[in-house]
Parts: structure tokens; sequence; C-alpha cells
């Protein structure tokens, strides 16, 4: 039987039909751990053997296309030119020569001239376009204001969004010298993408790549659900974060699941678990919810929007912070996982990026993706022994890969509490082999010797929160809790400001004088 199953995704793989390893588990899952041992392994092989391959075919492929382009008009009526030329024009390199070979027999080959639009902003997005030569610019009308977003050349697509969306167009497609493109229409396209299921995959990960990647990118200025986006805020490893008002005029953030994550459905069902369980957290340290809705071909949350800097940007300004600072910050942190623990939720990615500050002196808990909820079925996605999370702030049992808890928050605390003292991470290592070695050599610092004057409880806390046993840190939160205050960051980052202004104009008068 196994032979058979290795059979099976073999014969798939070559016709460009690769099945997700969880689906082999699912189907032969009395065969045990070995059937995954065994397909990994094939499929290792197997993409082995494909590079080998590719990498003695490529040159002489790359030398066929050479010679057929030198005749331009090779590309009207010869579909294996076509073929072979989507073996270098990413996302559709990464198929199988199969799939390759039957997009190509769809492509209709069109030519353009500088001014021409190619695509066109609000229409129907009924066609994927691939530039095979001359140059294209991508512009976004937002509201009588031109947007470059991007000038894309030889090899590249375009109109993907819409394709995947089924959207109208969100930007024109303008050529800016003379060319030639090949394009496909949708119906092809998706009758394709039903044969080969990993052509959606692929142009999800170009989607991701490209959208978010910019301040304006393609999504600014459209309108989804009741919400208009405005412009990217951020960008992280699941998701991507739009500023937009609602249909009030109100500000909200929309936080994007990324297009290649929407077939990761450990990824999709972290995303839709964050919106459910913030959802039931009203605190006014914990960023609020409004809402979760598809839209654009993924997921998007709607939530509300801060208006200031995060906690580690703030940092990066201002260097170490006064104790005055600390513990009414510390205070508002402690409370929202105070509300989140006693629901049950341990956050496990408690870090300064993710505490963000209003411009009413309010701290606030976000990014609950990693959270972990063990009341709720199904809701912990973190296997033991994975390690999920950003390991400079994780406790020492995340990093032996347990599962963190409401405990682990606590060392993540701690950690949080020593660089706004100190201005700099408690774990210094940018790479994970120093991480590791950092860490296993660590020990908790003298902190008298650090902070001479460092108040009692403050010193206290840290002493208890960075404990190495989780059952020596805090069990109650409530005494750090007591600190809590509205901490007016605007006016640190401009006492700072104007200290730097002030210290420049000095050293630049020294300067004149000498």
């Amino acid at each position: 039987l196994l032979e058979l199953v290795e059979h099976e995704y073999r014969l798939r793989i070559q016709a460009g039909d690769v099945p997700d390893v969880d689906e082999v588990n699912h189907r032969f899952r009395t065969l045990g751990p070995q059937i995954y041992e065994r397909i990994i392994k094939l499929r290792n092989d197997l993409l082995l053997e494909t590079s080998i391959r590719d990498l003695f075919n490529e040159s002489n492929d790359h030398r066929e296309w050479q010679r057929r382009d030198a005749d331009s008009d090779s590309l009207d009526d010869d579909d294996v030119s076509l073929a072979h030329r989507l073996k270098f024009v990413p996302p559709f390199s990464e198929l199988s020569q199969f799939a390759r070979d039957a997009i190509s027999e769809k492509l209709e080959v069109l030519r353009f001239d500088a001014g021409d639009v190619l695509l066109r902003q609000g229409e129907a997005a009924d066609s994927l376009l691939i530039v095979l030569d001359g140059t294209v610019e991508i512009v976004l009308d937002d509201g009588g204001r031109k947007h470059s977003l991007a000038r894309l050349g030889r090899n590249t697509v375009v109109g993907e969004i819409g394709m995947l969306t089924r959207e109208v167009r969100s930007a024109d497609v303008v050529a800016t010298t003379q060319g030639c493109a090949a394009m496909i229409g949708r119906d092809d396209y998706e009758h394709l993408a039903g044969r080969y299921p990993r052509l959606s995959i692929v142009m999800s990960e170009l989607i991701a790549e490209r959208v978010g990647a910019l301040t304006i990118d393609a999504l600014c200025g459209k309108s989804i659900d009741r919400y208009r986006i405005k412009n990217r805020l951020g960008r992280g490893g699941m998701g991507i974060v739009y500023s937009a008002v609602d249909d009030q005029g109100r500000p909200a953030a929309l936080k994007m699941l990324r297009h290649d994550l929407t077939f990761d459905r450990h990824a999709s069902l972290r995303f839709h678990q964050e919106a459910e369980m913030v959802m039931s957290l009203q605190h006014p340290n914990i960023v609020r919810v409004y809402d979760e809705f598809p839209a654009f071909g993924t997921s998007f949350i709607a939530m509300e929007l801060c208006d200031g800097p995060s906690l580690s940007e703030l940092i990066r300004h201002t260097g170490e912070l006064p104790q005055s600072i600390v513990r009414p910050l510390l205070g508002q942190i402690a409370r929202g996982l105070q509300c989140a623990h006693a629901a049950g939720i341990a956050h496990r990615d408690l870090k300064p990026s993710n505490v963000m500050l209003t411009r009413n002196g309010s701290a606030k808990l976000v990014d609950f993706g990693l959270a972990r909820c063990p009341e709720k079925q199904n809701a912990d996605l973190t296997a033991f022994g994975q390690i999920m999370g950003t390991p400079r702030y994780m406790a020492p049992e995340q990093l032996n890969g347990e599962r963190g808890d409401a405990r682990s928050d606590l060392f993540s605390l701690g950690c949080i509490a020593y660089e706004m003292l100190t201005g700099g991470p408690l774990f210094k290592s940018s790479t994970w082999p120093d991480l590791v070695k950092e860490r296993s050599d660590w020990t908790l610092p003298r902190l008298d010797g650090i902070w001479v004057e460092l108040e009692r409880t403050l010193c206290e806390f840290l002493l208890a929160s960075l404990a190495d046993d989780p059952a020596g840190r805090p069990a109650d939160l409530s005494p750090i809790a007591a600190w809590a205050s509205d901490v007016d960051c605007f006016r640190i980052l401009e006492v700072e400001s104007d200290t730097r202004v002030a210290t420049a104009a000095t050293e630049s008068t020294l300067c004149a004088k000498h």
C-alpha cells in the first residue's frame, strides 16, 4: 500500500498537481507516522531530481528562447516558444512543464506602443497579462491623484489580483515603451487552475509578495465591506495591516491574511481564531476587534485603529525610559494580560512591537495570532515541540518546545520592562545559533548594578518575572496592574526631539568656534 501511495504521489507531481502531505496523511491515517516520513522523503527526492534536471536544461532552454526571440514574429504562431518563455516568467517558472504547455495553448499575443492603456482601472478583471517585451507602469488613480505603484519589464505578470479576487481592476497598466505581451482570459485561467491547483498557489504567492510592499499599493483606495482602504500601516509574517475609514467616516485598521497563507489550513485557522478570541475580550488595554469578513480572495479583520506609535518605536526613538513612565505602561499591559488570562487566553507573542500606544495615553495589546485558549476546541494549533513566537522575548519553556501559557507571558513582560529601562533588549543576539548560545549561558543580571536607584517594587517584579522556572513567576498581576495610568507618549517624543535638536545645535556651535 505504501508503494501504491508513493506511485500515485509521483504521478500527480508529474502532472503538475502537487498533493499536500497532510492530504495523504488524512486519506491513509491508519498507516501511521511511516507514511508521513516516506512521503516527505519522496517529495524531497523529487524536488532534488527536478532541480538537477532544470540545472542542466536551463541554459539550453534559455539559449533556445534567445534564438527564437530574435524573430519576434515567432511569438504569434509558435506555441512551443511561449511554453519555453513561461519557464523564465515567475510564478509560471515554478509550475511543471505539463502546466506551462497547457497555459501556452491559451495565450493570445498582442503588441503595444508607448502610451497604450493595456488594463484599465475600474474595468472587470477578465484577463491576466504577461509582459514578454517592453516596459509598463502600474498607475493608481486615487480620487484624481495619480500614484505610480511600480514599473514592470520583461517576463513579469500584471492583472493577477483581479484574477484571484474577481474584483474590478485596481489600477491602470500603461505601456511606457513598445513591446508585446501574452494574455489569458479568466475562464481559461480558472479552467487551468482547476486542472493544475499549483497555479492558484503560485499566483497567490506572487500577490502576497506584491501587496503590502508599498505604503500605497493596489488595494489602497478600494472599498471592501463597509470600509475604504487608505494606506498600508505594516506588514508581518501572517498579514498586512491597512488604515481605513468605515462608511460613517470613523477610522479603523484592517488586517489582511496574506494571500499565499489562504492555502495554509493552520494559518487560516489561526487568523479566524484571533478574531474570535479578541472579539470576546472587551478591555481598554486590548485592541478592539469589530468584525471579520472575506474579501479579495482572502480574509480581513477590522479593528480599532491606534493613533500612536508602538512601544518598540517609542523605545527606538527615546532609548531608556524613566521609571515614572515604565511603571504606568507596565501597569496598563498587565491589565490587558489580566483580562486575557481571566478568559483562559495566553498571548504567547508579547513584545514591544505588539503593544500600541494612543494619543489619549492608553497602551493596547495587539496581534493575538499565536494566542492559545485551551478551553476552545481546536484552538491550540501548536504541536508539542514546535517553537512559535519571537525567540528574543520567549520564555525558556517555549524555547524548549513546550506550549506557552500565562506564565510564559510574564517572562515576556519582564523582557519588555528590561528593554524600557535600558533602551535595549535583554537578549541581543540577532541570529538563531547565537541566541541559543546566549540564552543557554544567561543568568539574571544584578539589577542593583544596572540601576542604582531602581525602585524596590519594580526590581522585585523584574527578578520574579524573569525567573527560569515558570512556578517562580508572579501568579497575580494585580499589584503590577495597580501601577496603570495614562502616558502621553507624544509629549515624550516631542521632548526627545527637542533635546536632540538642541544637542545638535550646541555641537554645531562648538565646531564653529573651534
